[in-house]
């Protein structure tokens, strides 16, 4: 009777960790997505250049107001797992933020209708070497868009899983 036990014992244990191991140890959760009126610019996010006139102004927290006016800019705050990231192992450093925020706009297509767009604007998330929290990504849409046409992926392949993907389109 002992022996029975430990077999049944044996056998949900082995279950558990089974079930434990069979998910995706990748994610992305998008935490917001929305059009704001500007964006704030700092030192530690990237830049990628724009073909739009803009409008800067300085702020009380010592980065700049951006706006553009024939934009709308849309702020996308994010979370993610990954198990793809070979960069800088100094946990919380700038190198390895960037590299981490590097590594989830390649795995990011924004898109309108069939066109799809660059980032513009990235702020840095706060991260681990498999995890980040609050990365930002911002995009232009033109003024008047429907928030209908946007649409977000996830590329799992670039973040560690190629069976993961995530489409996004929820946007405020």
């Amino acid at each position: 009777m002992k022996h029975n036990w430990k077999n049944v014992l044996l056998v949900v244990l082995l279950i558990l960790m089974l079930a434990g191991c069979s998910g995706s140890k990748v994610s992305v959760k998008v935490k917001s997505a929305e059009i704001v009126e500007t964006l704030e610019a700092y030192l530690n996010m990237l830049y990628y250049p724009v073909d739009s006139e803009a409008t800067l102004a300085g702020t009380e927290t010592g980065g700049f107001a951006i706006a553009f006016s024939d934009y709308d800019i849309i702020r996308i705050v994010l979370d993610a797992k990954f198990t793809n990231f070979s960069g800088p192992k100094e946990s919380d450093s700038d190198k390895q933020k960037q590299a981490v925020l590097e590594m989830l706009i390649s795995s990011a297509t924004f898109s309108i209708g069939e066109k799809t767009e660059k980032v513009i604007y990235a702020l840095q998330p706060k991260t681990t070497s498999t995890s980040a929290s609050d990365a930002t990504l911002f995009y232009l849409i033109p003024k008047g868009t429907p928030l209908a046409d946007l649409k977000l992926t996830f590329d799992g392949a670039e973040l560690g899983d190629p069976s993961y993907s995530l489409t996004f389109t929820d946007f405020k």
